[in-house]
């Protein structure tokens, strides 16, 4: 998971390499890889990713189920 270049939104690839979590290679186009701060996510999201999936459909039926109360 250190190089994310064909994946990375340009957005948020600025707002890491403006945090010092992203560094970009230029040869060839440009290459992009985490710092060694960057590296240090990889675990925290990892989990939180794994907790979306097991949760996921819990989160859109409460989403669903809020949105279809506002409107009453």
């Amino acid at each position: 998971m250190d190089r994310f270049g064909e994946f990375a939104d340009p957005y948020w690839a600025n707002e890491l390499h403006h945090s010092g979590l992203e560094h970009r290679h230029s040869e060839q186009g440009v290459e992009y890889s985490l710092t060694p701060l960057g590296r240090t996510l990889q675990e925290p999201i990892a989990m939180l990713t794994e907790w979306a999936q097991a949760h996921g459909e819990e989160l859109v039926d409460f989403q669903e189920s809020a949105a279809a109360n506002q409107t009453h």
